[in-house]
């Protein structure tokens, strides 16, 4: 059997046809798992008895098995969700004041292993199918009663190492007859993964692309992201130019401050340095600890210091607000401490 949420809408279109039935029976499914919410092939009453049939004898339509859930003292949530084959992954939901984030994952673990990251010390499983990655937002959408206003592949995985699988997943959760989610209200977030920056400038839509660039310095980064040896700094900043070229969109720049390690005034110049003609947005993420890293959390002041001077370099950065760090929920420590 196959899972119906893998199916982009072309892709069910082209099923139902060669079954020889209408094009806008597409829609009413689509609407039915995306809009309604069901999970259950019979509770869709305005398609017929025969296509029903059909679908519960060849697809699965059934939300991800929620393993444990916590709650921070913001509200933000975070969930460990166990897939059909037994693996598991964490998503998060972010709540601010205007609006919801999901954070989705979109790999089993991650292969990267950046030295602060919980994720790569978890090391690496598998890739998620589009369908998995969707189901994330099904999942905590039928749980929390509340649907994303934005949406951020900023989980378990480096999206652009699962390309097709993600972008796929993009299409099903954009589309007007389902989730609808706005191009523009979903960000991908990458280490500099350079050919398919360029791959990606080409898709259509509004989509957002972040960096995770967290030092401007050649050598250092390499020290921190084993896979900055590959991408070069100055090849990464010419996939950026085009990439903004193409869709004329503001980049994020996330960078995690690490103690005493890319908080310097010459990390500062050297951040101004790379960014001079990209029109970019800077998220300052203090460090949030890691066991097993090497690496501490800067001091208010060290946090503040490097912020300042960032913001007499003429960089526009602010320090993020951190949420769910109190349940290990905040950026760079996701993994799955529960192995089923």
């Amino acid at each position: 059997m196959k899972d119906i949420l893998s199916l982009t809408y072309k892709d069910l279109l082209k099923i139902l046809s060669e079954k020889g039935e209408k094009g806008y029976r597409a829609s009413q499914i689509f609407s039915w798992i995306y809009g309604k919410g069901v999970s259950n092939f019979n509770a869709m009453t305005d398609l017929s008895k025969e296509l029903r049939k059909y679908l519960e004898e060849n697809f699965f339509l059934s939300p991800l098995n929620i393993i444990e859930k916590r709650i921070a003292q913001d509200g933000t949530t975070k969930y460990l969700l166990k897939l059909r084959d037994g693996s598991c992954i964490e998503s998060v939901i972010i709540p601010h004041p205007n609006r919801i984030t999901y954070c989705i994952s979109t790999q089993v673990g991650c292969p990267i292993g950046c030295a602060f990251c919980a994720t790569g010390m978890a090391g690496f499983q598998r890739n998620l199918n589009a369908g998995e990655i969707v189901n994330q937002v099904l999942t905590l959408k039928a749980d929390s009663k509340t649907p994303p206003n934005r949406i951020v592949y900023m989980g378990m995985g480096e999206p652009f190492l699962n390309y097709d699988e993600v972008i796929k997943s993009l299409e099903i959760l954009s589309h007007p007859a389902g989730a609808n989610i706005s191009t523009r209200s979903i960000t991908l977030s990458t280490v500099g993964m350079v050919p398919k920056i360029y791959e990606f400038a080409k898709v259509t839509g509004s989509y957002r692309l972040a960096i995770s660039l967290h030092s401007a310095q050649q050598r250092k980064r390499e020290k921190i992201i084993p896979i900055a040896a590959k991408y070069r700094l100055n090849e990464l900043k010419k996939a950026i130019l085009s990439f903004q070229k193409e869709k004329g969109k503001r980049i994020t720049i996330e960078y995690v401050l690490l103690r005493e390690f890319n908080t310097s005034e010459e990390d500062a110049i050297s951040l101004k340095i790379f960014l001079k003609g990209i029109k970019a947005f800077v998220n300052l993420i203090p460090y949030n600890p890691v066991k097993g890293s090497p690496f501490e959390r800067p001091d208010l002041e060290e946090i503040r210091r490097f912020h300042q001077t960032l913001i007499k370099l003429g960089i526009n950065a602010i320090i993020r607000k951190e949420k769910g760090n109190d349940i290990e929920a905040a950026c760079g420590q996701l993994r799955r401490i529960r192995m089923i």
